[in-house]
């Protein structure tokens, strides 16, 4: 005669094999969600080589440097996108060294080539000190800035050591670098002056680069097509 008893789980309540099945079915799934999120995070994150501060060619202090072009760096660049011709045409090579008075990201006609504004100031300007006298802005591919009526510095001497910088990054690794690139960090940017054309059909936008650190007004921003930033002690490329 068999005495052993029977018990079986009431009806509706998992048995306890279930719910330690379905403890690491959950478990699992957190795993591969977080591992997930830990992926597209990596992926994201610009990779840059850690580099001294003897790197530098110039600093913030210093003026920019503008250069003639050479060989093959004053030919056009030129692809398609979208039905859109877009011709990046080099003049000069440039090189500036400053704080950043502001980064602006737009979405225009221009934002699929020049995905962002950088206002950066040299010379005097690159002192976050200044800024107890002077506002900075940045609006519709413009940077505005103010001074208050104690102001040791006039309109002249802050134009000539600021500019807002149309940004044209040479590769996804420095658009992604660019994008987290904070007010009052210094950088160093490195690569060429252009001028920008867009056909699309019977559609034709132009616009110039600035060539003069003295200039204001429309027509005074730099286009950089930049290939190099070095950034909190590294560089991108």
């Amino acid at each position: 005669m068999d005495n052993s008893l029977n018990v079986s789980e009431p009806p509706g309540v998992p048995s306890r094999e279930s719910a330690i099945d379905l403890v690491l079915i959950f478990a699992i799934l957190v795993v591969l969600s977080l591992t997930a999120v830990l992926g597209i995070f990596l992926l994201s994150r610009p990779e840059g080589t850690a580099v001294s501060a003897s790197a530098l060619l110039l600093q913030p202090t210093e003026n920019p440097v503008q250069s003639g072009l050479r060989g093959a760096s004053a030919e056009p660049l030129v692809w398609e996108e979208s039905g859109a011709i877009w011709t990046l045409q080099p003049k000069a090579t440039y090189q500036i060294a400053g704080r950043v008075l502001g980064n602006k990201p737009y979405s225009d006609w221009e934002s699929s080539t020049v995905p962002r504004d950088l206002a950066l100031g040299w010379g005097e300007m690159s002192d976050p000190a200044v800024d107890e006298w002077i506002s900075w802005r940045q609006s519709g591919r413009w940077y505005y800035y103010t001074w208050n009526s104690e102001s040791p510095y006039n309109g002249r001497t802050i134009g000539n050591q600021s500019a807002n910088v149309h940004i044209i990054p040479a590769t996804e690794n420095l658009d992604k670098a660019l994008r987290d690139v904070g007010r009052d960090d210094l950088v160093y940017l490195e690569g060429r002056l252009v001028d920008i054309a867009m056909e699309n059909g019977r559609l034709t936008q132009t616009v110039s680069t600035s060539l003069s650190r003295q200039d204001s007004g429309n027509g005074a921003c730099e286009i950089m097509y930049v290939e190099q930033l070095i950034w909190n002690g590294k560089l991108y490329k």
